[in-house]
């Protein structure tokens, strides 16, 4: 489809694709940005090693204007992971994939429910932070990254 899907490869051009998360990621193509949608319908990746030098020498100022949501439409989520920047649309991601099943499997009839209150995670790195936040208790494995015993 529009979005780039296909079971056949090669995977359709980023720069055939259409909507707010392809238009963004031909805007970072334009800064020079390389991007990784390989494999990917409805995301794509940034990764630090895959940058021109000047890119990669700026990464950690790219990873915080992607923290403050710099330039990043309203639309779409994004999150840290193993020195990449993920880009997805916002009503995707972990924190409402776990809702999304607690709500499933529970029922939207109970207010009261809710991930802080019934749900626990399993996370290792910055792109479950968000989902950590939200349930009530987030258990972290002993080869976590440094930024996550940091929020430990």
């Amino acid at each position: 489809g529009s979005d780039g899907f296909l079971t056949l490869t090669p995977p359709t051009p980023i720069e055939h694709r259409r909507g707010t998360l392809w238009e963004h990621a031909k805007t970072l193509q334009k800064q020079g940005f390389f991007l990784d949608s390989s494999g990917y319908a409805t995301a794509f990746r940034i990764n630090r090693k895959h940058q021109e030098d000047d890119l990669a020498l700026n990464f950690d100022n790219f990873l915080q204007k992607c923290k403050d949501r710099e330039g990043i439409p309203d639309e779409l989520g994004c999150s840290t992971n193993l020195g990449c920047v993920d880009f997805y649309p916002i009503m995707s991601g972990k924190r409402n994939v776990c809702d999304y099943l607690l709500r499933k499997f529970f029922g939207d009839h109970d207010e009261a429910m809710s991930l802080k209150s019934h749900a626990l995670c399993l996370c290792d790195d910055d792109n479950d932070v968000e989902m950590a936040l939200a349930c009530r208790k987030a258990y972290i494995p002993s080869i976590t990254s440094e930024s996550m015993q940091k929020l430990a």
